[in-house]
């Protein structure tokens, strides 16, 4: 596992939680045969994620040119390749066996899905043009809308929208913005496509200016952040027969917003309150 992989593992595995996320992807469909689903997935619930991977790294003398050369070779081609070779194990194998960060196996195979967010990230060298800087998917016949975006944008990303459901919902509408306003896309960074997201209207046309909207999002993490909470609920829960037995739980939790998040919270340290209160004796 490269750098990269390691801190996408862990980015992952903070964001969707350790029971959602997949570092450890070799699976075998046959004796004598092992193929690799993904670099990294997410699966949650009926909602799949797949990364590709692809770092840059470099000591020799290089320049914009051999940058381009790379960037084109392994994160347009190769990567996307990657990427549909990913859907054509889902569509072609019954039995797709991949361990998460808890240590727990299931069988992908048997997910009843209704969305895959397929997502290429990478890191790259200060010489890769802007141009390369500013490609932002790949469009296959056979996989479809392929995102593609650096490492330091997917961080922003993470850290903006802090729930697995709102990263989907800002995949989902970055597809719909960028199709529908692909020229004006082209040549604004991603963070300008969070705060058009943050607006959330898709007839204006995106622009650099969409930026307020992100400078104008408040942090007001502490009404809602359950996820201290969450990602402890496996080490804090009574042991029972099925280790996979609160996986319910969890999963429901992880499919909130934060509009949901803070009126759980609410609830929740209500029920708390009252259950630490001593019991008044007759």
């Amino acid at each position: 596992m490269n750098a990269l992989e390691q801190y996408t593992s862990e980015l992952n595995s903070n964001v969707f939680f350790r029971e959602f996320s997949f570092a450890r992807n070799k699976f075998s469909p046959e004796p004598k045969r092992q193929l690799e689903f993904a670099d990294h997935v997410v699966w949650l619930d009926n909602l799949l994620l797949t990364f590709q991977l692809k770092e840059r790294n470099i000591s020799e003398n290089t320049n914009s040119k051999k940058e381009e050369k790379w960037f084109n070779d392994n994160v347009v081609r190769e990567a996307t390749k990657q990427v549909r070779n990913t859907l054509g194990y889902l569509r072609d194998y019954k039995e797709i066996h991949l361990t998460n960060d808890r240590n727990h196996t299931f069988n992908i195979a048997t997910a009843k899905l209704k969305a895959i967010d397929k997502i290429v990230l990478y890191s790259a060298h200060e010489a890769l043009p802007i141009k390369c800087r500013n490609k932002k998917y790949h469009n296959s016949s056979s996989g479809g809308f392929i995102h593609i975006v650096h490492i330091e944008d997917y961080i922003g990303i993470c850290e903006t929208l802090v729930t697995p459901t709102e990263i989907h919902h800002y995949l989902s509408y970055r597809e719909e913005l960028i199709n529908q306003w692909e020229k004006e896309t082209a040549h604004i960074p991603e963070y300008a496509l969070l705060g058009h997201f943050l607006y959330g209207d898709l007839s204006t046309a995106p622009s650099i200016e969409s930026k307020k909207y992100l400078m104008a999002l408040k942090d007001n993490r502490a009404e809602w952040d359950f996820t201290n909470i969450a990602r402890i609920f496996a080490d804090r829960m009574t042991v029972t027969s099925n280790p996979k037995d609160y996986y319910k739980i969890i999963t429901e939790l992880a499919k909130f917003k934060r509009t949901d998040l803070k009126l759980f919270k609410e609830r929740f340290e209500l029920a708390k309150d009252k259950a630490m209160k001593p019991s008044v004796s007759i």
